[in-house]
Formats: structure tokens, sequence, C-alpha cells
């Protein structure tokens, strides 16, 4: 590796270290050291690092569910969160996959009531 890929490797680390501080400690003072480290990484590499996206499981999604939608209809991603996407993107990857989940339900509902029917 050359010099500039160490330092890009180098501050990557210490962004993806203080997101995790702020995410999984809810560190007040994290999100000073993320806006420092990612103003340098744009300043030499021209862009900043991208959030890191995990996928919802429907577990989780079932369990923020409601409050999710509560959010949604008073519509507090659009109106508070412009400046993190990924709460909006995360509040209706929830809302898509309960819904779909509903929906299965409903379906295998129906089709054990026909089951249960034609005997």
């Amino acid at each position: 590796m050359d010099n500039l890929e160490d330092i890009k490797t180098y501050l990557d680390n210490c962004i993806r270290y203080w997101r995790s501080k702020r995410d999984k400690e809810n560190c007040e003072y994290a999100i000073y050291y993320i806006d420092c480290f990612q103003s340098v990484r744009s300043s030499i590499f021209g862009e900043c690092l991208p959030v890191e996206e995990k996928e919802v499981t429907v577990k989780e999604a079932i369990a923020s569910y409601h409050i999710v939608k509560q959010l949604i209809e008073l519509g507090y991603p659009h109106n508070f969160q412009h400046e993190n996407k990924w709460v909006v993107d995360y509040c209706y990857k929830i809302s898509e996959i309960v819904k779909q989940a509903i929906e299965i339900k409903k379906y295998q509902e129906e089709f054990k009531k026909e089951g249960e029917n034609d005997v």
C-alpha cells in the first residue's frame, strides 16, 4: 500500500469506530469526531465514507413497526431527519417488511380456511 491508501484506511477505520460509539453507546461527542474525520477524508479524496447499510430483519421490523408507523404518519423522517437519510430509509424498509409479513399471514389464513372448507 502507498501512503494515500494507508491514510484512507486510517480515516475509514476512525470513522467506523466513532460511528460505532455513536450508535451502540450513544456517545454524544462522537458526531464531532465523525465530522472531523469525514472532512479530512473529503478534502483529500473528494468524498466521504458512505454509511454502511445493514439489512433489517423481520424480527427487528416487527419490533419497531408501530413506532415507525407513527413517525411516518407524523412526517418525522421528512421534517426532521433530512441530514440522516438512514433514518428515512430504515423507517420505510421496516414499514414495507411488516406490510409484506402481514399480507403473507393473511394469505396463509385464507388458504387454511379454504382447505378446511374443501374437506
